[in-house]
């Protein structure tokens, strides 16, 4: 009987370590708010980071907004991630040249 107790709880315990990560890996990451030049507004929700996104429609490009996230968030002025205008502290607001695309990092990672 104390075998498989001790053989369950060993199972529990497994299922337990690969299920977390799992679970983790999916977290909430905030949102990215942004408004247009034509005042439209949007946002990018719960980004993953390194990768590029998309912000607007080129005809009317992205020109402030609020970092929500808890990545840094680096902005481009082409809808690819290639030339960087600037880059935003997760928690603060932003007015910009026009940009089209946006990468998020995570705070104390090289770039």
């Amino acid at each position: 009987m104390r075998i498989r107790h001790a053989l369950g709880t060993l199972a529990a315990a497994l299922l337990m370590a690969v299920a977390l990560p799992a679970a983790s890996a999916g977290a909430a990451t905030g949102a990215l708010t942004w408004y247009t030049v034509g005042a439209n507004t949007g946002s990018v929700d719960n980004p993953e980071p390194y990768l590029c996104y998309e912000l607007a429609d080129p005809e009317e490009p992205v020109t402030g907004g609020y970092n929500g996230t808890v990545f840094d968030a680096r902005l481009y002025m082409d809808i690819n991630c290639g030339r960087a205008l600037v880059e935003v502290r997760a928690g603060d607001g932003y007015e910009t040249e026009p940009v089209y695309s946006v990468k998020f990092y995570p705070r104390h990672a090289t770039r």
